[in-house]
């Protein structure tokens, strides 16, 4: 199934969530952040998925 979401962004199973909405959901929180916290250190912290999606976004 992994193989499945990263070949395909928008696969997922029924009542689940595609790699894709997955790293919306988390880019969009992300830039929430980092725009009120400007000039901060911030430490996240997440699940492999969300981390990787996050990565992937900036490759």
């Amino acid at each position: 199934m992994l193989k499945k979401r990263w070949d395909n962004f928008d696969f997922h199973e029924e009542n689940g969530e595609s790699m894709n909405s997955l790293q919306q959901r988390n880019i969009a929180v992300l830039f929430e952040i980092l725009s009120k916290h400007k000039n901060e250190n911030i430490l996240f912290s997440t699940h492999g998925a969300a981390l990787s999606s996050i990565l992937n976004y900036f490759n």
